[in-house]
C-alpha cells in the first residue's frame, strides 16, 4: 500500500509540475523582434594598383584585396578601414598611386594613404554642404593642371584643383536638369564621371541627363536626356576609346536597361540598346553598372543586373553583341571594376570574384 501511495503521489506531483512549467512556458513564450539590419552589398568596386583592389559597402567599411597567387584559392584580404561618419560607402577613386578617396558624408571627402603598404584616414576635405554626398569621381589634365572632379547627390559637381598630395576646391556647379525624367523619385545623384577627350568630362545624372562639360571652366557643352522616353536615372557609364556606355533601370517590356553611343566632338550618338533580362515577366530590370573593356582589336562589354546577373558581350559593327551570362548572386546587382593591364575583371555583390578576360583555347 506504502508503495502504491508513493508512486501515486509521484506521478501526482510529475503531472503538477509538468502542469505548472506548461502554464509558465505560456506565460513566458519569447520571440524575435527585429531590432536592426546591417546592409552589406558592394556599392563600388575600384582598383587601386597592378594588384589590389578596394571594395566600398553600404554598411560603411572598406577591404582592400590583393590578386590570389597560383597556390591560393581566391582574392586575398589585406586591410579593412571604416568611414569616419560610419555611413554607406558611395565613391572610392584612385587619386594617386598611394592615395585613394572616398565619400564620407554630405559635406566632406575622406583622402586615405599609404604607409608601408597599408592604408589610413589622412584628412577630410570639407564642401558646401548643399552638394550632397559624393556619388562619383574622375582626375584628368587641362590647362597644364590635374583635376579631379566629383559628382554628388543633389546634382552638383566640385572641380578640384591638385596641388601635390592636396586638393584645393576650384569651382561648383549645377548639372540639374530643368525638365528631369517623371520618376516616382525625385533623385539628382551624379552617378559616373568619366574622363573624354580636350579636358572634358561626361556626367550620368539620375535625372536622366548626360552633360559634357569642360574642366576647370565648368561650362556644360552638351546636355541631353539619354532615352526621350526614360522612366529611370542613370546608374553606370563606362568610356573606352569613343564608346559610351550606360547602365539604368528599364521599366516595362519595351524600355532598355543598356545604352551604347559614339562620342564626337560635343556630340553623343546613340548607337544601340539592349534589356539585359532573364525573367521576361519582371515589370523592372536594374543594370547596376557597366564596364567597357578593350582586349586585342575588340571592345567587349560588362554589365551586373538585378537578377544577379554577369552580362558579357562584345561591339560588332557598333552593336551590342550578348556572348554569355554567368550568376554572380542570389539576386541584386554587383559593382564591377576592369583592371586593363591585367585584363582582370573585379566582380562583388556579397562574394567577391576575379574573372580574367582570355581568348578561348
Amino acid at each position: 500500500m506504502k508503495r502504491s501511495f508513493r508512486l501515486i503521489t509521484s506521478l501526482l506531483v510529475i503531472i503538477g509540475l509538468s502542469a505548472f512549467t506548461a502554464l509558465a512556458g505560456a506565460q513566458t513564450v519569447a520571440d524575435l523582434i527585429p531590432s536592426g539590419k546591417t546592409y552589406n552589398r558592394a556599392q563600388v568596386v575600384s582598383w587601386l594598383d597592378g594588384n589590389r583592389f578596394l571594395i566600398a559597402r553600404w554598411d560603411g567599411t572598406l577591404t582592400i584585396f590583393r590578386c590570389p597567387s597560383s597556390t591560393e584559392f581566391g582574392p586575398i584580404l589585406t586591410q579593412a578601414l571604416m568611414l569616419p561618419s560610419g555611413l554607406p560607402v558611395e565613391m572610392v577613386y584612385p587619386f594617386s598611386r598611394t592615395t585613394f578617396i572616398t565619400s564620407n558624408n554630405d559635406r566632406s571627402l575622406a583622402v586615405w594613404r599609404s604607409n608601408n603598404s597599408k592604408y589610413h584616414l589622412s584628412y577630410l576635405k570639407r564642401y558646401n554642404s548643399r552638394c550632397g554626398t559624393a556619388n562619383s569621381a574622375s582626375i584628368l589634365a587641362s590647362d597644364g593642371k590635374q583635376w579631379l572632379v566629383t559628382g554628388h547627390s543633389e546634382g552638383y559637381i566640385n572641380i578640384w584643383r591638385k596641388e601635390g598630395p592636396n586638393l584645393q576646391l576650384h569651382r561648383t556647379i549645377s548639372v540639374r536638369s530643368d525638365n528631369p525624367i517623371p520618376s516616382p523619385l525625385k533623385l539628382w545623384n551624379i552617378r559616373s564621371i568619366v574622363p573624354w577627350k580636350n579636358g572634358t568630362i561626361i556626367t550620368g545624372s539620375e535625372d536622366g541627363d548626360i552633360c559634357i562639360i569642360s574642366v576647370p571652366h565648368g561650362i556644360i557643352l552638351k546636355r541631353m536626356r539619354y532615352n526621350p522616353t526614360a522612366q529611370r536615372g542613370i546608374n553606370s557609364m563606362s568610356i573606352c576609346k569613343d564608346y559610351l556606355a550606360l547602365a539604368n533601370c528599364s521599366v516595362g517590356t519595351d524600355d532598355k536597361n543598356f545604352w551604347l553611343y559614339k562620342l564626337e566632338t560635343n556630340q553623343i550618338l546613340m548607337l544601340d540598346s539592349l534589356n539585359l533580362i532573364n525573367d521576361s515577366n519582371l515589370k523592372q530590370v536594374f543594370n547596376f553598372s557597366v564596364q567597357l573593356a578593350s582586349f586585342g582589336n575588340d571592345i567587349y562589354y560588362f554589365a551586373s543586373t538585378q537578377e544577379g546577373l554577369l552580362w558579357m558581350g562584345k561591339i560588332i559593327n557598333n552593336k551590342l553583341t550578348p556572348l554569355k551570362k554567368i550568376k554572380i548572386a542570389g539576386d541584386g546587382g554587383g559593382a564591377l571594376a576592369f583592371k586593363p593591364q591585367l585584363s582582370m575583371l573585379s566582380v562583388t555583390a556579397f562574394d567577391i570574384e576575379l574573372f580574367r578576360l582570355a581568348l578561348k583555347p
